[in-house]
Order: structure tokens, then C-alpha cells, then sequence
């Protein structure tokens, strides 16, 4: 009823096809999550990860929420120099277990039978803001 603490955005997880959907949930009296996923992270992905965290790593989340966070990691969340974790904050501490528990069980499962992530394309967002043409486009396309 208060909202979302400080800091945190609400989402919905759904584990589906080897891949982790995350739906935003806007804020307000709405507790429908989005039509579209914000985020879809692959669980066949060389770089993915799921591991619990300590106090250090989330020096600004509340003492009472630090064992309920965990953290995700996968090249989905990348920037040009390694990947980013994500942390999520459960609803309680077995929530938590639970989630860790599944997705490295999952992962396991599919790295046991070899399954690759099968994406063909990377797409990387190219920008110059010198070029003229750039502040006028409305469309483009991958080359």
C-alpha cells in the first residue's frame, strides 16, 4: 500500500521456454503487469548467473531486505565491458530460496543437455549525434 521502496521497481517473473521474462508492474493501484516484457534474459546464455548476495554488495538496501535480495546475471544485461547483475528483491527469504533454487535447477538441466542459446542476432545500439541525417530519422534498419 505504500508503494515500492526506494530505489526498487516492481516486476512480474515468469520462467518460460529457457528464458526468465520480467513485466514491469507500474506504479499506482494497477497490479497488472505490462503487455510486453522489459526484460528477457536467456538461461541457455554462456553468461548467465544466479547467486545469492552479502551486505556489501547491496550497501544501500535496507539490513531486513539483504536476505531476501538475489542477484541474476546474463550478457542481456550487458555493458561494453561485462555484464551487469540485476538484483531482485523477493517478497520473503523462502521466496527467495526458491526462485535461486529453481533457476539453477533449470540451469543445470540445460546445461547438462547441452542446450545453446540459439540467438542469432546481437543487436547493439550505434549512435553519432554528429550526423546530420540521425536527428531526422524515423526509421532504420539492421545491416
Amino acid at each position: 500500500p505504500t508503494g515500492v521502496k526506494k530505489g526498487w521497481q516492481r516486476a512480474y517473473a515468469v520462467v518460460c521456454d529457457c528464458k526468465l521474462f520480467l513485466y514491469e508492474v507500474p506504479e499506482g493501484k494497477s497490479t497488472q503487469p505490462g503487455v510486453m516484457a522489459s526484460q528477457v534474459l536467456d538461461l541457455r546464455d554462456e553468461d548467465f548467473s544466479v547467486s545469492s548476495v552479502l551486505s556489501s554488495d547491496v550497501i544501500h538496501a535496507n539490513r531486513k531486505d539483504v536476505p531476501c535480495i538475489f542477484r541474476v546475471t546474463s550478457s542481456a544485461t550487458n555493458s561494453p565491458i561485462r555484464p551487469v547483475p540485476l538484483l531482485v528483491l523477493a517478497e520473503s527469504e523462502a521466496e527467495k530460496r526458491k526462485w535461486v533454487g529453481i533457476l539453477e535447477g533449470l540451469q543445470s538441466i540445460l546445461a547438462k543437455n547441452r542446450l545453446k542459446n540459439r540467438v542469432v542476432h546481437a543487436l547493439h545500439e550505434a549512435y553519432d549525434s554528429s550526423l546530420p541525417a540521425i536527428k531526422s530519422t524515423l526509421s532504420a534498419a539492421i545491416v
